[in-house]
């Protein structure tokens, strides 16, 4: 807030054709006035928001309260599908949102495409570039099917009212849009969020677009799925012997299964 104060005093000074006053030349600032926002930074500490996690049993509420309905169809199932893909899936709110309308890229974000099922009992989805991935190489999520909260029949039913809303999607399209064919964004998404998580009786400022990463892990430890599960699962690479480790099909089947029923 200080330094809000002191930008406001700099623009005036700059918008009257005065030199900035908190240098003394050019190139010379006061190093008073800096040491001055330095220690009382120290001396405040650093805040942070509180992020909590969507454990399953959350993740279970909001699947079910979307169920019931809560705002359109479309948005009801797209939210039931995010969430389900979200959580089971380990991601992060930049995985599968674009920051605005015209950031929307095909090279980087999820597309159609990027979908694909392997029967009724899995579904692989193609992350091309993600914060975990820093030079891109991709990775293919599985998603396997459950008996309790399934991010496969979800998203087969989601895909299925989006092709009837509008028929022969371009396999490029975003996977993810709004009922006006418009990529999801990140602030969109979260305005759902708020939403759906204030009808559970939540708090919403506590929770955040990572809060299903954040909850993924935590559901999958306190379910006591192995640590070098939950870093296969979430694609961690802290620790060197992960790249020795292969992770089966059947292993990440019995890990969401373990997920979907750890309440």
């Amino acid at each position: 807030m200080i330094r809000l104060y002191l930008a406001g005093i700099r623009f005036r000074y700059i918008e009257a054709g005065v030199p900035n006053p908190w240098q003394v030349t050019v190139s010379v600032p006061l190093v008073r006035v800096n040491l001055l926002l330095r220690a009382i930074k120290r001396n405040q500490g650093r805040g942070t928001r509180p992020r909590c996690a969507f454990t399953a049993d959350i993740i279970y509420l909001m699947f079910s309260t979307l169920e019931l309905g809560v705002f359109t169809q479309f948005i009801d199932i797209l939210m039931q599908t995010v969430v389900l893909v979200a959580f089971f899936g380990f991601l992060c709110c930049g995985e599968f949102t674009v920051r605005s309308y015209g950031a929307f890229n095909r090279d980087f974000h999820l597309c159609i495409e990027d979908v694909s099922f392997q029967g009724d009992a899995q579904v692989l989805l193609r992350l091309k570039s993600s914060k975990s991935d820093q030079f891109r190489e991709g990775v293919v999520i599985r998603l396997f099917r459950n008996d309790r909260m399934c991010p496969v029949q979800s998203l087969k039913r989601y895909l299925s009212l989006r092709v009837a809303l509008r028929p022969r999607p371009s396999l490029g399209d975003p996977l993810f849009v709004t009922k006006g064919n418009l990529p999801l964004t990140r602030s969109v998404f979260l305005q759902y969020l708020r939403r759906l998580v204030c009808s559970l009786g939540l708090s919403s400022f506590q929770f955040t677009g990572h809060s299903f990463r954040i909850g993924a892990a935590t559901s999958a430890a306190n379910a006591g799925i192995q640590d070098h599960m939950i870093k296969a699962l979430g694609r961690w690479s802290s620790d060197s012997y992960l790249r020795y480790f292969h992770t089966s099909g059947m292993s990440v089947r019995s890990a969401h299964s373990t997920l979907a029923s750890s309440f």
